[in-house]
């Protein structure tokens, strides 16, 4: 049996390995893929339980206040997480993430009889949508 201050490193060990990209900063290690969780669940919160979403809350209480006002999730309530690893360009490239958004928004304003389409980003996410604004303008004419 190993000591728990092994185990202890062995598991942080385990977790950077999972969460390091390759030297070329785009790639997964060989036979890892980890990819963001998707929709609201994936932007709630960072560990979901009773004893530890008051501490680890990031869109959490949002959500819960918009569903009380009448937002209906994957109607007008929706989350684009994202893989925070990766550059803009990466996103695009490897997950086609901005292109994807703008799919999204698009369905989402058209589903919701043309009500324009709120974005809202936390921490990087907010650099993320502005990105995301302008690869948007970018590529439509109109936005």
């Amino acid at each position: 049996e190993k000591e728990p201050d092994t185990k202890h490193t062995e598991y942080k060990s385990d977790w950077l390995n999972h969460m390091s990209l390759q030297a070329d900063l785009e790639s997964e290690r060989e036979g890892i893929i980890v990819r963001s969780i998707p929709g609201l669940a994936g932007v709630d919160y960072l560990t979901p339980g009773t004893l530890t979403n008051h501490v680890s809350y990031v869109f959490g209480p949002v959500i819960k206040a918009l569903v009380e006002a009448g937002y209906t999730e994957g109607l007008n309530l929706d989350a684009m997480s994202y893989d925070w690893r990766l550059s803009p360009l990466a996103m695009e490239k490897r997950d086609q993430y901005f292109t994807r958004t703008i799919l999204r928004v698009e369905e989402m304003y058209k589903e919701n009889d043309d009500t324009p389409v709120v974005i809202m980003g936390h921490s990087l996410g907010c650099k993320v949508s502005h990105y995301f604004l302008n690869f948007a303008k970018d590529k439509k004419v109109g936005y």
